[in-house]
């Protein structure tokens, strides 16, 4: 009986052995240099032509904002993504990459789970865990492939509770995905953060909201170089592996008369505050990859849900593409094993405000080619006019301004300029239209617009020319102040010249016929040049010398082939006859 009892121990012992081994062979996926984008928005889905992109870009993988865990009527609850019919479809798609879920933990006080976790520690580890269980089974289950987890815990907690979360989180699922913590950039000179770090795989600190702006006159910028490098240092030195949390993403806040802060994320546009005559620009600054723009509103409006009253001021400080080449070629040259790269805070989807959008990514990341803003300008005028161009008469004309190029344009009161010259006319009237301002320099109009997005195009109002000769030349140009350099990208002058319909179909018929006439004179060349060839002897001998080379030339090949055909078929019997002589010897021997 007892050694029955043995066998059925290490029976036992065997089993949990072999399930041991089955399940290192689903071991998580090894840690590799690349680089990651964060997909943020819970009620945004990726569509096809994102996973595409994303593809494209040759990342390593996606930290997919799975939900949030929050405290709401005396209870604690997890908000989580939305998941829509196709979504499961389009995740799927990024299965060649990793995709590691993201736990967020909410700190504000009316529904702060974090106050929840630090007073009921066990019970609140006890929920996170069967909800991270809970979108495992469901994922799986789908056939997705989940690489890893990812726990962003950020205000109001202790340290020692948040160690006993991630721990009981890495034994939990660690033996199958990768466990990862997002801290913020100042914990590693907290005690007890080397014991926080200890049983996650990587960690991503968030180098960026480098200083939020909260009075009007504070400095308000989102990252700074320095200060990247310098967090770069110091996590080198804790010997762990990590990615660099970097921003795609601009500040835009709103500040009362008084200089407080009213309003810490307000999504508008640099567009449609510097096109509205309400706002007035105050101040812009250039910084290194990062530009200030400060606009103070003039009357009480309102714009995009805002209300505004005057002395209101709207502050931005916008990301460039400058600045992200920066901080990816700052982490390419730092020389620490186990900095494995970026991860990008956050995928910005097209036309987006505010954050930087996927062809922009690919443009830093040298995948595509950066045009910049190029400005073009265009005459529009009416066909009709032409029949009533003379001397005298009025021509009406309207001017366009086109960002050509693939980036906005920088914010100043010139930033975008332009210009327009008359000569044989006379300007009488004329209106600036959607620009932001006009100047008069005798017969030249020169045109302001503080910003020009991309694929914007601004129109003057009516200009009314009163032509004083035939043609009537108008010349156009246009200029932009770069958005990353301090340059600009200046459009050729275009020269336009008008003539009366009647005179421009003349115009057209003789230009015509002098192209026939050249044509007829060169072919009377030629035949006169032939003519004389025909009456000149010694060129007659020369061309009968030429043809009897010829013929000699042509009767020595002909010989030559003759000979060499003949050649051929001798060579041909020999070798038949060869073969044949060995066939017969093939026969004779037994």
């Amino acid at each position: 009986m007892t050694k029955n009892r043995k066998n059925i121990f290490f029976l036992w012992i065997l089993i949990l052995c072999l399930i041991g081994v089955n399940h290192k062979a689903k071991a998580k996926e090894p840690l590799e240099k690349g680089n990651f984008f964060w997909h943020w928005h819970r009620k945004t889905c990726l569509t096809e032509e994102n996973v595409k992109k994303i593809l494209q870009f040759n990342i390593k993988g996606i930290f997919f904002h799975m939900g949030e865990f929050d405290y709401y009527r005396d209870k604690p609850r997890f908000k989580s993504f939305e998941f829509q019919a196709d979504t499961f479809k389009k995740l799927k798609d990024l299965n060649s990459i990793q995709v590691h879920l993201v736990y967020t933990f909410s700190g504000t006080p009316k529904k702060a789970f974090v106050k929840y976790f630090n007073d009921n520690t066990e019970e609140a580890i006890e929920f996170v865990l069967e909800e991270i269980e809970s979108n495992l089974n469901v994922f799986q289950g789908k056939g997705l492939k989940i690489s890893g987890i990812q726990l962003d815990m950020e205000t109001n907690l202790q340290l020692r509770n948040y160690t006993q979360l991630i721990n009981t989180v890495a034994r939990r699922f660690g033996r199958d995905y990768l466990i990862s913590i997002t801290p913020r950039v100042y914990w590693y000179k907290k005690k007890g953060f080397r014991e926080l770090i200890k049983n996650v795989d990587f960690i991503v600190p968030m180098i960026y909201d480098y200083s939020i702006g909260k009075r009007a006159k504070s400095l308000m910028k989102v990252t700074d170089i320095k200060w990247i490098k310098n967090v770069l240092k110091k996590y080198k030195r804790l010997k762990k592996p990590f990615y660099a949390g970097l921003p795609t993403y601009s500040y835009c806040k709103i500040y009362n008369k008084k200089g407080r802060r009213v309003e810490s994320w307000a999504i508008l546009s640099v567009k449609e505050v510097s096109e509205n005559k309400d706002f007035r620009l105050i101040k812009t600054k250039k910084g290194k990859g990062q530009n200030t723009y400060v606009f103070k509103a003039v009357c009480n409006t309102k714009l995009s849900g805002y209300t505004f009253s005057p002395g209101w001021i709207v502050k931005f400080n916008i990301i460039t593409l400058e600045l992200v080449k920066k901080y990816m070629n700052l982490v390419d040259t730092m020389n620490a094993h186990n900095l494995l790269g970026v991860a990008f805070f956050r995928y910005g989807y097209f036309k987006e405000n505010l954050v930087l959008n996927e062809i922009e990514i690919a443009q830093a990341l040298g995948y595509n080619e950066v045009k910049g803003c190029i400005p073009k300008g265009e005459v529009v005028i009416n066909r009709e006019d032409y029949k009533q161009l003379a001397i005298g008469e009025e021509v009406k004309i309207n001017l366009l301004l086109i960002n050509a190029g693939d980036q906005d344009s920088y914010v100043g009161r010139g930033a975008n300029q332009l210009r327009f010259e008359v000569e044989n006319g006379e300007i009488i009237k004329y209106d600036e239209g959607k620009f932001d301002s006009i100047k008069r320099e005798k017969e030249k109009l020169i045109f302001r617009e503080k910003h020009l997005s991309v694929n914007e195009a601004v129109y003057s109002g009516l200009i009314k020319i009163e032509v004083k000769a035939i043609p009537l030349i108008l010349k156009i140009s246009a200029k932009s102040l770069q958005l990353n350099k301090k340059a600009w990208c200046q459009s050729e002058k275009e020269v336009i010249k008008l003539f009366p319909l009647e005179e421009k179909i003349k115009f057209f018929i003789k230009r015509e016929v002098k192209k026939k006439q050249t044509i007829d004179e060169e072919i009377r060349k030629r035949s006169q040049a032939e003519k004389q060839d025909e009456t000149n002897p010694e060129k007659e001998k020369e061309i009968n010398n030429q043809t009897e080379t010829q013929k000699k030339d042509e009767d020595e090949t002909n010989l030559e082939t003759n000979s060499g055909i003949e050649r051929e078929g001798k060579e041909q019997n020999q070798s038949q006859g060869g073969t044949k002589k060995e066939e017969d010897k093939k026969k004779v021997v037994p």
